[in-house]
């Protein structure tokens, strides 16, 4: 039977159950103004893990803050896991007068001496101010690999890069068909990148230019109608 949350029995129940149901989620970042960089490579006990992945454990075996394994975890990957939130976060493909291009998220590029896609570079940035050495120097490497400028747009740096060439399709790249759109945040607030499957696809020439004669093909239809 639904109970009112302030009812009388609503009230005994929670009184009486409540240290053997309700516990304090070991968090892996306790200091203000730090948030988890989620996707973070490392090694766990032995193995090759990330950080949400020992978070998920500690959720899953219901480890408490304040715990001994929890305090243990915290202070093995806190130096890891945590970062400071930057006052502007780098983003891979923002120009320099706070616009956004479209970006090619599973596109593969070389980074770091790692195969990784776009996706996988702009989480490994995300933890970095806009002003960052690291991360100028990221969106110069990948700039024309990962980023697309809107049709019409800016499609250069603004001074910080050069611009790319003004056709962008590719031969082997196709043509991006995704647009850039902002994080998201967690059930916690925190501003995090996780890798978006499927979130671009490339399409090859053949496709590209069949749709385009499609597109004309009902242009004279609706005309001549």
């Amino acid at each position: 039977e639904a109970e009112m949350s302030q009812s009388g029995t609503c009230k005994n129940t929670k009184h009486e159950v409540f240290d053997t149901c309700c516990f304090q989620q070991c968090e892996l970042c306790t200091d203000p103004g730090w948030v988890v960089n989620w996707n973070r490579p490392l090694s766990y006990d032995g193995l090759a893990s990330t950080c949400i992945d020992v978070y998920m454990n500690l959720r899953n075996e219901m480890v408490a803050a304040g715990d001994d394994r929890c305090l243990t975890v915290q202070h093995t990957l806190s130096e890891e896991c945590c970062y400071k939130i930057p006052s502007s976060q780098c983003s891979l493909c923002q120009n320099s007068n706070g616009t956004f291009l479209n970006t090619n998220w599973n596109y593969e590029v070389t980074y770091q001496g790692a195969s990784v896609t776009c996706s996988d570079v702009s989480a490994m940035l995300s933890s970095e101010e806009l002003d960052s050495l690291l991360c100028l120097s990221t969106r110069d490497q990948l700039w024309n690999d990962c980023c697309v400028p809107h049709e019409g747009g800016d499609s250069g740096l603004g001074g910080i890069s050069p611009s790319l060439p003004p056709e962008v399709f590719n031969e082997n790249k196709g043509v991006s068909a995704s647009g850039w759109s902002p994080s998201d945040q967690d059930e916690h607030g925190l501003t995090t990148f996780f890798r978006r499957n499927a979130a671009n696809r490339l399409l090859p020439r053949s496709h590209v230019m069949s749709l385009k004669a499609l597109g004309l093909y009902f242009s004279f239809a609706y005309y001549f109608c």
